[in-house]
């Protein structure tokens, strides 16, 4: 009873799993199968402050205040990713949301580098992201034409001013808020505090300088919360059964045995097995697999290619958005198969992406909406080794959930229709340049199919020709680039039942 009683007095716990939280400094045994109250309600994960074990008052008060310092998480001084820096446009303003926050991301041409500013104007808090980019290379908010300075966000010009007032336009109150940003290994981040620059720096994956490893970046956004997408990154053992046919087969699937070796506010380190994790608070998830060589070669060519491991890693990077939405970051390095990497058309890799998204999107949903309402979890294995970590992390040190904005309501909002939650043009193709520029040639490519076919079929009415059967061909052509575009840029319905 002396367990939780400081910050959680009336929580029991069922069913510890010792194991996995054997090499902690933590004298409580966690377990994260099933919580709860007294009276029979159960108790969020996300939202429970665990202590150590305390047997007097004295000792509650310095386990709290332990507690309050080893948790201590500072959400907005990390940095966070904002986009892949090749597929920004440089000619207009970029909007973001990071934890709630509303940012504009703009080129600075003086500069030669990218910008992140809050994404409101100071006069009268309309979005700057809906402003352009002036000659002088500042930005300029479309509503009344103020324009901003890169760099300290300082006014440069307040159309409505007298000419010799300069009283405005130097005014604090007249400057656009700045936050610190910086370009590392392709990808565009920033941080909340001012004091970053001098501080800690973002994740650095040294795998993704590595010669031998081929790789390339993707994002995309998601309709579920930064827990749902983490946990379900950090879980291998759901793709031979979510993904069956796409990245794994649900007839394959087997016992697993994942650890965690490591465990503080830093992260943690574990093993699948075949290869290392490593967690990186709060969004960054590396998983290493090693695939042994072949028993029997070939040739002696074949030998040589066999010498040593193919090793492919995951890299992952989650952004908490909203409650029920984020963002994923992630590249997958491979010393191995470097041909298919440099062949395969960027818009054709986006593709088998989206599939691969879309083929556990509405399950994430929908467990996300049950984990809001405490439904019960029963998790038995240490397949769930990852996920359980993370909740841990979560909890002792995090807060129990990311630190959004203040105005942020925390609720998730409502479950809208599956074909809307699905919709893979607002999710990502809209935000993509890939898959935008794909989507121009395939739309350019049925209108011209459509042309032709009304062009070859007037010209057979008229000569009576065979004409009039290419040209039917030619409409059909057009109506399945039609079905391809809907199918592969709007929805595709994943029906796990259908898939054999």
């Amino acid at each position: 009873m002396a367990i939780l009683e400081v910050l959680a007095p009336d929580i029991t716990w069922q069913r510890p799993w010792k194991s996995l939280w054997a090499t902690s400094n933590h004298s409580v045994p966690l377990a994260f199968l099933r919580r709860t109250t007294r009276k029979g309600r159960v108790a969020n994960p996300r939202h429970i402050a665990i202590v150590t074990r305390a047997t007097s008052s004295r000792e509650k008060e310095e386990a709290l205040e332990q507690t309050k310092r080893s948790t201590w998480f500072d959400w907005n001084s990390e940095w966070y990713p904002v986009a892949i820096e090749q597929e920004l446009d440089k000619g207009v303003p970029h909007a973001v949301t990071i934890l709630g926050n509303e940012l504009v991301v703009w080129w600075d041409s003086n500069g030669k580098n990218w910008q992140v500013f809050s994404d409101k104007c100071p006069h009268r808090l309309a979005p700057l992201s809906e402003g352009r980019i002036g000659e002088n290379g500042h930005i300029q908010c479309s509503y009344h034409g103020w324009i901003f300075a890169p760099g300290t966000g300082s006014c440069s010009r307040i159309p409505q001013a007298q000419p010799g007032d300069l009283s405005v336009r130097l005014s604090p109150r007249a400057c656009a808020t700045v936050y610190p940003s910086m370009e590392q290994q392709g990808i565009l981040w920033m941080n909340f505090s001012a004091s970053a620059s001098s501080q800690i720096k973002p994740p650095f994956f040294p795998v993704l300088e590595d010669a031998d490893f081929v790789h390339y970046w993707a994002t995309s956004d998601v309709p579920y919360g930064y827990e749902a997408l983490i946990e379900n990154l950090m879980d291998p053992t759901h793709v031979p059964f979510a993904h069956h046919k796409l990245q794994g087969n649900r007839n394959k699937a087997g016992p697993v045995s994942y650890t965690v070796n490591k465990f503080d506010r830093h992260g943690f380190k574990g093993s699948t097995g075949r290869g290392d994790v490593v967690f990186m608070p709060p969004l960054s998830f590396v998983m290493e697999i090693r695939i042994p060589p072949k028993q029997k070669v070939l040739s002696k060519l074949w030998s040589k290619l066999e010498e040593s491991d193919k090793i492919t890693y995951t890299v992952f990077m989650c952004v908490p958005v909203l409650p029920g939405r984020s963002k994923a970051f992630w590249s997958f390095p491979r010393n191995f198969a470097k041909s298919i990497h440099f062949y395969t058309p960027r818009w054709l890799a986006h593709l088998r992406h989206m599939l691969v998204l879309d083929s556990d999107l509405y399950l994430l949903h929908i467990m996300e909406q049950k984990q809001e309402r405490n439904e019960r979890e029963y998790i038995p294995t240490s397949a769930d080794a990852f996920v359980l970590g993370f909740r841990r992390w979560l909890s002792v040190y995090a807060g129990g959930a990311p630190g959004y904005a203040p105005h942020i309501d925390r609720k998730l909002p409502s479950s809208p229709p599956k074909q809307q939650l699905m919709d893979r043009y607002e999710n990502h193709v809209k935000r993509c340049p890939t898959c935008m520029a794909a989507l121009r040639s395939f739309k350019l490519a049925e209108l011209g199919l459509q042309i032709a076919a009304i062009a070859t079929v007037a010209v057979a009415s008229i000569r009576r020709s065979w004409w009039g059967i290419l040209g039917v061909f030619l409409w059909i052509a057009s109506r399945y680039t039609a079905r391809f575009i809907r199918k592969n840029y709007h929805f595709h319905d994943y029906n796990h039942a259908l898939v054999k």
